[in-house]
């Protein structure tokens, strides 16, 4: 397995999942809106930023601990929690990727040293384990791009090139926000696109 991209040096293992759980110190059942995470053989490590962008908070209080979060290019949001006081960033600073924010720490509402690391997107959160070991943001997505890679897309699955149908995927996939970053979801990546669109339109042909 890679390097973290939110532990400096080190593998990451997550020890508690994205979803609804009974929560350990209130024993609320709710949304964890994150993942997670610990250094390989469960040792601290230095917190880094997985991607580039804007801190909007560094700071601490009484559920998070000392936390930050970073705004990205695209108007997302990315959370770091639980740290040790002495965070090495403030408001207004643009970090890059992989600057270290501060160390692990069990800091706010938590019952050991770990890494709560959260995705907000379009204001929703959303499971960050996709990305723990790869890229967040993706390229722009053209209408010509999109044409080009169906087009190879469809070709390496003999069929015929890229038609009307094509036409009214992307305007489906315009509507529903899915480029544009209003979508409450994680960005598609282009094969990921495919393989949906194929799947779609073979279910469409009765495949």
């Amino acid at each position: 397995m890679s390097e973290c991209r939110v532990l400096s040096g080190k593998d990451c293992i997550i020890t508690c999942k994205f979803g609804m759980r009974t929560h350990p110190v209130t024993g609320a059942y709710k949304l964890h809106n994150g993942v997670d995470v610990v250094g390989e053989g469960y040792s601290l490590a230095y917190i880094t930023a997985h991607t580039e962008g804007i801190v909007e908070f560094a700071g601490y209080n009484s559920a998070l601990g000392y936390h930050v979060n970073i705004r990205l290019e695209n108007g997302d949001m990315m959370q770091y929690c639980h740290m040790q006081g002495g965070l090495q960033v403030k408001i207004g600073d643009f970090v890059e990727q992989k600057q270290i924010l501060g160390i692990m720490g069990s800091t706010g509402l938590s019952t050991g040293a770990h890494l709560h690391f959260g995705i907000q997107s379009g204001g929703v959160w959303v499971d960050p384990s996709p990305y723990l070991h790869a890229d967040y943001l993706e390229d722009t997505m053209t209408y010509e791009k999109f044409c080009e890679f169906m087009a190879q897309y469809e070709a390496e699955r003999n069929a015929k090139p890229v038609s009307d149908w094509a036409k009214e995927a992307w305007a489906s996939m315009v509507s529903d926000g899915v480029f544009d970053g209003s979508r409450p979801q994680a960005p598609l990546t282009r094969q990921e696109a495919a393989l949906v669109l194929g799947r779609q339109k073979g279910a469409a042909d009765g495949v």
